[in-house]
C-alpha cells in the first residue's frame, strides 16, 4: 500500500504513522512518498507503482486535488482512498 502525503503539512508524519499502524494490523506494508505539491503527483504515483504498490492512501490535505489524483492513480492501476476531513485545506 502507498501513502501520498505533503511535505508542507506538519501533520503528515502523524497521518503516515497512523496509516502504518493500521496497515500493520492488517498485515500490509506501507511505502510512503511526501510531495511539495500537485506538480509532483505524477512522479510520486508512478514511483510508488514501480515499487509494487497496489493501493494508495492520500492525505486529506490533497482533497481539493482528488480528481487529478484519482485520474493518475487509475492510469497507474492503483485503487485510492482518503480520509475525509471536515476542515478545508488545500495545496
Amino acid at each position: 500500500m502507498g501513502f501520498l502525503g505533503s511535505t508542507r503539512d506538519p501533520n503528515a508524519r502523524t497521518f503516515l504513522r497512523e496509516t502504518e499502524e493500521a496497515a500493520a494490523r492488517l498485515g500490509l506494508q506501507v511505502q510512503s512518498v511526501l510531495v511539495g505539491g500537485p506538480e509532483e503527483f505524477e512522479g510520486a504515483i508512478s514511483g510508488l507503482r514501480g515499487l509494487g504498490v497496489e493501493a494508495l492512501m492520500v492525505q486529506p490535505i490533497f482533497a481539493s486535488r482528488a480528481a487529478a489524483i484519482a485520474e493518475l492513480a487509475t492510469q497507474h492501476g492503483l485503487a485510492t482512498a482518503s480520509i475525509v476531513s471536515t476542515a478545508r485545506a488545500g495545496v
